[in-house]
């Protein structure tokens, strides 16, 4: 998908943003992004936000979640909420639920969600379903809602997981790689 500063401009920007596209930035928004993930993944996943249609938002944002979900349910392996929140997701997006079934699925995740923020510290992996949350603003509001709060709830819990580790920050880098690398190949084959 071709860039331009025009294009960008329109997408509304933050001024250090813009002005580090007039500098770094390349011709395509795939190019821009594998630039991005290396110093401001949060810049990233904006231009995801902004890039990817609404189809592709959802699919990154199950992609999140389902990169922490299995640190989720090593913490909570009795708590399944999130990883039917995230089928609830998929399930939606294929058109074989409607949106109260999806709705009831991500309220079943959000309680999850709570439940793991009492007993996570809160700040790191919290990042790693931080593009899931930029894409479901743009998303369906129903299964935006759902997968949100899927991939919410496995980050609380991986946070409890990793925030102590030393190599929180190069676990969470390494998942926002993983889930910009994946809105890239999403971004190839949108039409």
């Amino acid at each position: 998908m071709k860039l331009n500063k025009e294009l960008l401009k329109a997408m509304t920007p933050c001024k250090e943003g813009y002005e580090w596209y007039l500098k770094e930035g390349c011709e395509t928004v795939e190019n821009t992004l594998t630039k991005l993930v290396e110093v401001r993944p949060d810049w990233a996943n904006w231009l995801t936000k902004k890039t990817l249609d609404r189809n592709n938002l959802i699919r990154i944002a199950i992609f999140s979640a389902e990169l922490v979900l299995d640190i989720f349910e090593k913490k909570y392996p009795k708590d399944d909420r999130p990883r039917k929140a995230i089928q609830a997701t998929k399930d939606f997006l294929a058109g074989k639920i409607d949106r109260n079934d999806a709705y009831a699925a991500a309220n079943a995740a959000n309680a999850a969600t709570y439940a793991a923020v009492a007993d996570a510290a809160y700040d790191a992996a919290y990042d790693a379903a931080y593009a899931a949350a930029a894409a479901a603003d743009a998303a369906d509001a129903a299964a935006a809602y759902v997968a949100a709060y899927a991939a919410n709830a496995a980050a609380y819990a991986a946070d409890a997981a990793v925030y102590a580790d030393t190599v929180a920050d190069a676990a969470r880098k390494q998942i926002q790689v993983k889930i910009i690398n994946e809105a890239i190949r999403l971004l190839k084959g949108q039409v």
